[in-house]
């Protein structure tokens, strides 16, 4: 039997020049927390697998208004995060 556990903590701040005001904001990727735990063991002639992974949710940007002459109005860049993500994996061979 074979177990994973890996945990990531993590924040990615972006400044640039003459972009949002010379303002810090969230990269695009910036997953705060991030979970994954897998196991493998063998079942007489099977080889089960078994994945669980976490993560925070990306970052976004509000949208304010949606005008087709003048695009689109956002509050901040990446402002918002995206709910929490999980996913639970199986396999058998």
């Amino acid at each position: 039997m074979n177990t994973w556990f890996s945990y990531n903590l993590g924040n990615t701040a972006l400044t640039f020049d003459g972009f949002n005001s010379n303002q810090s904001f969230n990269g695009s990727f910036n997953i705060s927390n991030s979970l994954y735990i897998a196991q493998q063991f063998k079942l007489n002639s099977f080889d089960l697998s078994f994945g669980w992974t976490y993560k925070a949710g990306l970052p976004f940007s509000s949208l304010i208004n949606l005008d087709p002459n003048n695009g689109l109005e956002i509050e901040r860049y990446n402002n918002s995060n995206l709910p929490a993500y999980h996913r639970f994996d199986a396999s058998a061979t």
